[in-house]
């Protein structure tokens, strides 16, 4: 059954509920309670820019070159990687603040997120192995 509702977000939408008929109401109230579809991809989409920019702003990572959607792929691939990174240095005891405030023309995995190269970050993509993604990267 399709049915057009209220989304909480104030937005209608048409859903699509299935199943018994005595379960219908409370699926349709579930779903009232819902944002719609267009709303809920903007707000995991500001999430998302908003770990972006915590990231850049723990690293003080300089602005990418590139075209416009080079710029916004590549700052996600970099949040990405970002934060991998911060995963392999816990596990070793270091803070992500401690390697911050390291030098990154020291230290390599730095100069790679540092990189202020788009198309680099893109390219590197698929390196699941951060000694050969940071190689990559500073090539």
């Amino acid at each position: 059954m399709k049915k057009l509702i209220t989304r909480a977000c104030g937005h209608e939408e048409v859903v699509a509920i299935y199943g018994p008929y005595n379960t219908r109401d409370r699926q349709l109230e579930r779903e009232a309670e819902k944002v719609c579809s267009q709303c809920y991809r903007e707000q995991k989409k500001a999430e998302q820019n908003k770990l972006v920019e915590e990231i850049e702003n723990l690293f003080q990572l300089p602005p990418l070159t590139g075209t416009e959607k080079q710029i916004a792929w590549a700052r996600q691939l970099r949040a990405e990687r970002a934060r991998a990174i911060i995963d392999f240095l816990k596990e070793r005891g270091i803070t992500p603040e401690e390697c911050a405030n390291h030098d990154p023309a020291k230290v390599p995995i730095l100069q790679a997120l540092h990189n202020p190269s788009a198309a680099k970050f893109i390219d590197a993509r698929t390196q699941t192995d951060l000694r050969n993604w940071t190689a990559a990267m500073n090539s």
